[in-house]
C-alpha cells in the first residue's frame, strides 16, 4: 500500500542525478572561481581599509588582497595569533636591505611592496574577540590621518 501524504510531509527528494556532487564552497588547494576572486578585488579597490581576521595569508587566494590593497595606498589591519605573510615578507626586506651588496633575490616590485606594507599594516596580536573593536578603531584612526592628507572623504 502507498503512504498517503498530508501538507506537513517533508517534500520528496529529487531523483539522482549522474556525476559528482560538490557543494558551493572552496575547498583548501582548490582553485577560486575567476568572478569570485575579480568581485573581491573591485571591494578591496573601493574600500577605505582591508581587515584580515585570524589569517597567516599564507596561500596566495588571501595574501593577493592584502597585495593589491597595499598597492592602492589602503590602510591594511590584521588580528591574528602568530606572524602573518605580510611581516614575514617586511622583516626580509628589512634583512635584505642591511645586506645588500649585489645580488638580488626579490624583484623591484616586491621590495616596493614590502616598503608599501611595511607602512600601511598595523598587526595585532591577539584572538579576534573582544580585540575587533580596538582593531577596528585603529584603522579608523589610520584612515583619518591618512585621509587628512588627501582630499577624500572619509566613508566611517
Amino acid at each position: 500500500k502507498k503512504k498517503k501524504l498530508n501538507s506537513n510531509s517533508p517534500p520528496a527528494p529529487p531523483p539522482p542525478t549522474p556525476g559528482f556532487l560538490k557543494p558551493d564552497v572552496v575547498f583548501f588547494g582548490d582553485s577560486v572561481p575567476r568572478h569570485r576572486v575579480e568581485r573581491c578585488y573591485g571591494a578591496v579597490k573601493a574600500s577605505d581599509g582591508l581587515l584580515c581576521i585570524g589569517s597567516s595569508l599564507a596561500v596566495h587566494s588571501a595574501f593577493r588582497f592584502v597585495r593589491a590593497a597595499a598597492e592602492e595606498n589602503i590602510p591594511i589591519c590584521i588580528l591574528n595569533v602568530g606572524k602573518t605573510r605580510a611581516e614575514e615578507g617586511m622583516i626580509q626586506q628589512q634583512q635584505q636591505q642591511q645586506q645588500r651588496k649585489g645580488s638580488r633575490s626579490r624583484s623591484r616590485h616586491d621590495e616596493e611592496l614590502y616598503e608599501k606594507l611595511e607602512k600601511l599594516v598595523i598587526k595585532i596580536e591577539a584572538p579576534a574577540g573582544p580585540t575587533l573593536s580596538a582593531c577596528v578603531q585603529m584603522l579608523k584612526s589610520s584612515f583619518s590621518s591618512s585621509s587628512s592628507s588627501s582630499s577624500s572623504s572619509s566613508k566611517w
